[in-house]
This record gives C-alpha cells, structure tokens and sequence, in this order.
C-alpha cells in the first residue's frame, strides 16, 4: 500500500513524469520500475507520451494520469466570491463558475448557496455524478487538515467548526479534501504557474485577507497543525489599527483588500478630498477597483492608500527573505490582479531597503498569471492522488474479480 501510494503521488503530477524520473525518486530499479508501470498502464491508470525528437536529442517517454479517468471539482470559499472549477485528472479545466459566496449569510442559507452552485457547474459541464472522482474545497478561513473543519475564520466567526469536507463528501460521495486558499493557489502556482521550476519559493495571496504558500524542499509546508503560511496575521506595526483576529498591527489589518476599502470609506466620511467621492454619491460600494481607477486618475487619497498597502507588504516579504531566504516570491490574489501594477513597485522598493542584501540580491519578486480561478484549479489538483487511489484500488477488484470468474 504504502509503495502504491508513493508511486501515485508521483503519477498525480499533471505534467507528467518518465520511468527515469520515478526510478530515481522511488530509489528503484529500472527492471522493478518497469513492472509497476506495466500493471498502470493495463489497468488504464496512466498513459504513454512519446517524445519529439530535438537537436538536444530524445527526451523521456512521458507517463501522465488518463484523461479519461474521470473528473475533479476544485471550490473556492471566499469571504466575498465563490469559485469552482471542473477538471480532467491533468488539471484541464473543462468548466467554471463564479458567483457570489454568500459566506456572511447564516450558515443554512450559505451551505445552500455553496452546495446549488456546485450542483450547478457539473450540469452545465455535462459531468455524471458517476464519474465525479474527488473534490477539492479552498477555504479562507483555518482549516484543520484531518478533519476538513473550519477552525476559525476571522471575517466570518459563524463558520467555526463548520464541517466542510464531510458536507460536500456526504452531497457527492466521493473523497473530498479542504485546505486553505493560500496553500491551494501555491500548488497551482508549483504546477501550472511561476513556481514550476522552483523547489524553494512562497506564494502570497493579496485579497480581502492575505496568506501565504510556502513550497520547501519541493513539498508544500503546512506546519504542525497544518495552518502554516498565516502572513497576514504577523505584526507589522504593534501601534497599528486593530485586526479582524483581535491583534492590532497585523500586515491583514495594513494592507489587505479590506483594509484598503476601510480607509478608504474612512476618509470619505471625514470629508478628505477624492474623487472616491463620485462612487459614493452613486450609491456603489467602495472597492479595490475603484480605488485603482482613481489611484491611475491621479487621486492623491488612493496613490496614497496604495503607497501603503506595498510599503507594509514589502515589509513583511523583507522579514520572509531574512528567515527563509527564498529564491521565489510570487504574489497573487485579487488586489495583485486588479492593482498590481500600482503595488509591485513599492512592494519592490520597501522590500529591497529592509531585507539583508546578501539575502534579498538572490530573490525575485513576481506576480502571478494564472488568474481568480487559481484556488480553485489548486484544491482540484491537490485531490488527484486521492482519485487515482480510488481508481487503482476499484479496478484492481474488478481485474481479481475477472480472473477469479475465468478459473472457477
């Protein structure tokens, strides 16, 4: 069991990996390596790449999971958004949806919501429930990784102790696992995004609240109760404006999506000059778009709002890359997406002036590309090894089943 659960856990990268690659990693022989994956690929699990030829020669032949396998549901729980994504067993998305989470509601009426939508998305995909082979649930809150319950989530305290993995795993009846959005975005970012080449790097995510994904050694880093990657909740200015967790000073409480909108409206309703102004006149909300238009217009409140927001995010990334010394920071999240430009530069600038120069010279600062569906596609992905098991483990009976019938 426990070598078909490390051979799986290999086969599960959507990328694919060779005989070659598995032999090293499994510490093996050719000849054993062989066998395991003769008995894969008559039980359909993975199929055979056959490379190109180059000037650089011939590259391995790539073994990847079917495509035909079935398929996966990544769902990400946002305070404010709820997106889900269907995919093959590569990580291909087939369908998505995006909707508003309804997470502030009381508990009946959002489980509803969560659970309609994703009913929803497999519809419209064309999936049979039949061939739904895992599911994969991104939460912002503190998720326990045992029992897939939500620990805590500061914007949100009603969702404490909600069981989410056993609320979708009892709806689909397939294995379902719950991790928090920050570590779901890394994965997809070791996978599909900026840190494919990277054994070492941290992901942040910049939203209405801001976590981190740290890959080290190759291997997400969860902590001991599985919560690591808590950035927005480390004290930047002890004296700063109380935070959602009951700290004052938090990085969340200085330069998150949320923080940025609260000062915003602060300043609106002391009368400061901006022409956020309009916005509310209109009767819409205050948010980090608008907040982006006016910055780009030339509106001293929000250039300075934003000037802010990257001075304290480049302080935190500076204490991250004295500790950690990463060759990768990439950041990601609404806030990047939407304001990223405006942020980066500052970000850089306070970055490069805290951090040891000898630490900071080796380490690049990027953003992300692969867009709002990153948490989604990551919870999708990190529920693929569970789903091959699955599989390896119902064909392996039907194969035993079979021979028992062809010799009794």
């Amino acid at each position: 069991m426990a070598r078909q659960q490390e051979l799986l856990a290999l086969f599960s990268d959507p990328r694919g990996t060779s005989r070659i690659d598995l032999a090293r990693r499994l510490g093996r022989s050719p000849s054993k390596i062989g066998g395991l994956v003769r008995r894969l690929l008559q039980l359909g699990l993975v199929t055979e790449e056959r490379p190109v030829e180059t000037a650089r020669g011939r590259r391995p032949i790539l073994l990847r999971p079917a495509s035909d396998l079935g398929f996966l549901l990544g769902v990400d729980i946002g305070l404010i958004n709820l997106r889900a994504v269907v995919t093959d067993m590569r990580g291909e998305v087939l369908g998505s949806k995006e909707t508003q989470s309804n997470a502030r509601a009381d508990l009946e009426t959002a489980s509803k919501s969560l659970l309609a939508a994703t009913d929803s998305l497999l519809i419209e995909s064309r999936v049979p429930r039949e061939k739904l082979r895992a599911i994969g649930i991104s939460h912002s809150g503190g998720i326990d990784p045992e029992t897939g319950k939500c620990l805590y989530w500061h914007s949100a305290r009603h969702w404490t102790g909600v069981p989410l993995r056993q609320m979708f795993g009892d709806r689909y009846g397939v294995p379902t696992r719950v991790d928090d959005s920050a570590h779901c975005m890394a994965f997809a970012e070791k996978v599909f995004g900026k840190g494919q080449d990277s054994s070492d790097f941290v992901f942040i995510n910049v939203g209405q609240g801001i976590g981190a994904g740290l890959f080290l050694g190759g291997r997400l880093y969860k902590g001991t109760s599985g919560v690591a990657g808590e950035l927005g909740h480390t004290i930047i200015k002890p004296d700063g404006p109380r935070c959602s967790c009951g700290n004052h000073g938090c990085l969340e409480a200085l330069a998150s999506g949320g923080s940025m909108m609260d000062t915003a409206l602060a300043a609106v309703k002391d009368n400061v000059t901006t022409v956020l102004w309009e916005t509310v006149d209109r009767g819409e909300p205050i948010t980090v778009q608008t907040i982006s238009r006016a910055a780009r217009a030339g509106d001293r409140l929000a250039r300075r709002i934003l000037e802010n927001a990257g001075l304290y995010l480049g302080l935190a990334i500076a204490n991250l890359v004295n500790l950690l010394n990463p060759p990768l920071i990439v950041l990601g999240g609404g806030c990047m997406e939407t304001a990223g430009d405006l942020l980066l530069d500052e970000i850089i600038r306070a970055a490069s002036g805290a951090a040891f120069e000898a630490a900071y010279s080796r380490t690049r600062i990027t953003t992300s590309e692969l867009g709002p569906m990153a948490a989604a596609r990551g919870a999708a992905l990190m529920v693929t090894q569970p789903a091959l098991e699955s599989i390896w483990n119902q064909r392996l009976r039907s194969a035993k089943s079979t021979r028992a019938q062809l010799t009794a």
